[in-house]
């Protein structure tokens, strides 16, 4: 066996573990899926392909007579764990097989559970608060939906749209001129040919973001305008725009292309973004602590920086610098407020900020 089939093997393996994992994954364990996930397009591949395979056996229990639970029992005792090389390297060939069809029978009888809305023939793709989803569709297109989000897939022989009601997709459009891709939301539509863009809504508001190619955004009356229409708005790598709810379309400055799908390796960046802004990104990851932003001078505030989006308590340590800002925490909430000018107060704000210096 050459090196190269080895290491698809190993991946495959992992991407049947991770799947696993991920049906009731701690704050670590989903931060190392991601990490693992971004770490090379074979993992990606692999792990759709295990996807693929799920979709293509949800025949098998159809009227879900079998017992999951129990298979599952009996099959995860077939399952090593990861961080196991030495053992994994011991075994057989045939061993090694027998191990991959175990794991993935786990994880097609855990689909039936826990992912029967997404492959049930409806076509709707959905995530929870905190939860992140990478799928690919028929055509080869592959999406990454972010958290509390929602699509809905309609192919037909001649186009590929999406429905986005609510949240944001990044999409990677597989090449089919004959079937323009498009993405449909209330105030807009974006449509491709071959690229990756990304799409959230805000409220009544579209934000598009490319990070490869070109798309051109659309008004909803404009449906039937075809690809390469020049009475549609372009915009190419690195660009972004803000479609209002009458379809007006404003750009915004150029955007580095990397900051656009940082969500997917679970990071936010911000950048001279008000404090409001930062404290409703984390709220849309994060069910506890709520973060809550006190006083109108204090909300549009700016400030810079890099955060685990799981981790409200890296922005409070960061903020804690600033001695003007003080931190009340009470049933699952933290109110991010002015300081007072009790001298107390602030002198033990200012005690705090020359440790965090000294450190």
């Amino acid at each position: 066996m050459d090196s190269r089939h080895k290491e698809t093997l190993s991946v495959a393996e992992q991407a049947a573990q991770w799947l696993l994992i991920m049906e009731a994954p701690t704050d670590q364990e989903r931060a190392a899926f991601w990490k693992w996930l971004s770490a090379s397009p074979l993992h990606v591949r692999e792990l759709l392909l295990a996807v693929k395979t799920q979709r293509r056996l949800r025949a098998f229990d159809s009227s879900r007579q079998v017992e999951i639970q129990a298979v599952l029992a009996s099959a995860r005792s077939n399952i090593a764990q990861l961080g196991e090389p030495k053992d994994l390297q011991q075994r057989t060939h045939t061993a090694r097989w027998a191990y991959v069809a175990a794991a993935c029978l786990a994880v097609f009888l855990i689909a039936a559970v826990s992912y029967w809305t997404i492959w049930d023939g409806r076509r709707t793709y959905s995530t929870e608060l905190g939860q992140q989803l990478v799928f690919e569709l028929e055509d080869g297109s592959v999406v990454y939906l972010n958290t509390a989000s929602r699509i809905k897939v309609r192919f037909t022989e001649r186009s590929r749209d999406i429905d986005l009601p609510a949240g944001q997709a990044l999409f990677e459009v597989k090449h089919d001129r004959s079937r323009p891709f498009r993405v449909h939301t209330a105030s807009s539509i974006v449509e491709a040919v071959g690229t990756q863009f990304d799409v959230r809504v805000l409220g009544s508001e579209t934000l598009v973001s490319v990070v490869e190619g070109v798309v051109q955004v659309l008004e909803p009356q404009m449906a039937g305008v075809t690809v390469d229409s020049p009475a549609a708005p372009r915009l190419s790598a690195g660009e972004a725009a803000t479609v209002d709810a009458h379809g007006k379309l404003e750009r915004t400055a150029k955007v580095d292309i990397a900051t656009i799908s940082a969500w997917r390796q679970q990071r936010l960046v911000f950048n001279e973004e008000t404090l409001s802004w930062i404290a409703d990104e984390f709220n849309r990851y994060n069910a506890a602590p709520r973060l809550r932003v006190e006083g109108d001078a204090l909300r549009s505030r700016r400030f810079n920086g890099v955060f685990n989006a799981h981790s409200p308590e890296s922005l409070i340590e960061y903020l804690q610098q600033d001695a003007s800002i003080a931190f009340d925490r009470k049933d699952g909430e933290i109110l991010i407020r002015e300081r007072t000018s009790d001298p107390a107060e602030r002198a033990n704000a200012e005690r705090h900020q020359a440790q965090q210096q000294q450190n």
